[in-house]
């Protein structure tokens, strides 16, 4: 015959009646022989966990003198640390000297592991900041005057771009300082050049127009 489900825990409304199922078998409130075994059976939980409910109810009846054995959730497990100082410290300090998750751990004395999971549960957010290029007033009117005069008149609509070349130039490397191959059992290739900071690189004049099918 299997044995009987397990509750995990027990909410603060089980425990009282843990206690209250104790104390009809109980004499001169102590449970008679085999009372822990019952209630154990009729709670469907260990029987550990009853003796630690009628233990902490009696513990608190001498406390307080209420028979009670309620559960605080916020007791369970270790606390978290309060970082609102460093994290203040962290604050301040310059932008281009908490790039890395080391040197932000470095600049605000908290310990990078930590500081991890205080970016994974969202106290820290890791911002990827990119370049925006400064327009002056006088690019920005005439980028606004290049768009209206694509602007066909009659229509309101924007020019299909069916008549325009868009001519630049284009870079190409020769090589890339790190390249990823797939080898099914060959030897690795070897490539080298003089210096990784002045790669080869050809420089081609390239005209890109709206393709038409």
């Amino acid at each position: 015959m299997p044995s009987p489900t397990r509750m995990r825990e027990l909410s603060d409304s089980k425990r009282d009646q843990v206690v209250v199922s104790l104390l009809q078998c109980s004499v001169d409130g102590v449970p008679r022989r085999g009372a822990i075994k019952e209630v154990t059976a009729k709670f469907r939980v260990d029987r550990r966990t009853i003796s630690m409910v009628w233990k902490k109810a009696k513990a608190e009846e001498a406390r307080s003198g209420q028979l009670r054995a309620d559960y605080s959730g916020n007791a369970r497990g270790r606390p978290m640390l309060d970082l609102s100082e460093k994290l203040e410290k962290l604050r301040i300090t310059p932008c281009d000297q908490r790039s890395t998750l080391r040197a932000a751990s470095s600049a605000c004395g908290v310990v990078r592991a930590t500081l991890q999971r205080r970016v994974k549960g969202g106290q820290v957010v890791a911002h990827v900041s990119n370049v925006k290029p400064l327009l002056t007033d006088e690019n920005k009117a005439a980028r606004l005057a290049w768009c209206i005069l694509h602007v066909q008149p009659n229509s309101l609509l924007f020019n299909n771009m069916y008549d325009t070349i868009h001519v630049d130039e284009k870079i190409f490397y020769l090589t890339a300082v790190r390249r990823r191959y797939y080898l099914p059992g060959e030897e690795a290739p070897h490539r080298q050049v003089r210096s990784k900071r002045f790669i080869t690189k050809v420089m081609m004049l390239a005209a890109v127009v709206r393709p038409r099918w």
